[in-house]
C-alpha cells in the first residue's frame, strides 16, 4: 500500500526553539466524501425542533452521511434498510425532519435542506435556491417555529 504524501509542521517553543509537537497535513486534500455545513442553518432548525431526538437524530446523521450531490438523499424506506430500523420508524423520523426544516420534500425527491449543509458548488447552489428550493426557502423566524411548535402538539394530541 503506498505511503498517503503529508506535509509536516513543526510547533516550536518561541522562547526556546525546541520542538513541542509535529502537524501533519495532506498534501492533497482529505480523501472520502465531503460536504459544506452550515452551522448557523443547524442551529436555527435544532432551535425550531428542540423535540428530536432518538431514532430521528439517528436518520439525520445517516442523511448527513448519505447526501447526494445537490443534496439528494434516500428514502425512508431506504434509510430504514441501511441503518437496520423498522421503516415506520424511518416514515416517522423524516416527517420529524420534515417539520424541524432539517430536510425538505419537493416532487416526491427529498433533500437535505440547503441552511444545513450543501453537496455541490456555489453556482449550483444559487441554481437551486432559485429553482427547485425557491418556495421552501423561507427564513425559521419565531412565528415559524411556534407555527412548527403548534403543529408538533396536535400531533401528539395536546
Amino acid at each position: 500500500m503506498a505511503k498517503a504524501r503529508r506535509h509536516e509542521i513543526q510547533i516550536l517553543d518561541k522562547t526556546t526553539g525546541q520542538v513541542l509537537d509535529f502537524l501533519f497535513v495532506p498534501r492533497k486534500g482529505l480523501g472520502g466524501r465531503w460536504m459544506r455545513l452550515f452551522q448557523d442553518g443547524i442551529e436555527e432548525a435544532l432551535k425550531a425542533a428542540p423535540h428530536l431526538q432518538g431514532q430521528s437524530l439517528r436518520v439525520l446523521w445517516h442523511l448527513v452521511a448519505k447526501v447526494g450531490w445537490r443534496n439528494v438523499l434516500p428514502t425512508p424506506a431506504e434509510s430504514a434498510h441501511a441503518i437496520g430500523i423498522d421503516s415506520s420508524n424511518a416514515y416517522k423520523a423524516y416527517g420529524q425532519l420534515l417539520e424541524s426544516g432539517f430536510v425538505w420534500k419537493h416532487d416526491g425527491v427529498y433533500y437535505l435542506s440547503p441552511r444545513v449543509g450543501w453537496k455541490g458548488n456555489e453556482a449550483q447552489l444559487e441554481e437551486a435556491r432559485a429553482t427547485v428550493f425557491a418556495g421552501l426557502f423561507r427564513p425559521l423566524t419565531v412565528a415559524t417555529r411556534s407555527a412548527l411548535e403548534g403543529k408538533r402538539l396536535r400531533a401528539h394530541g395536546l
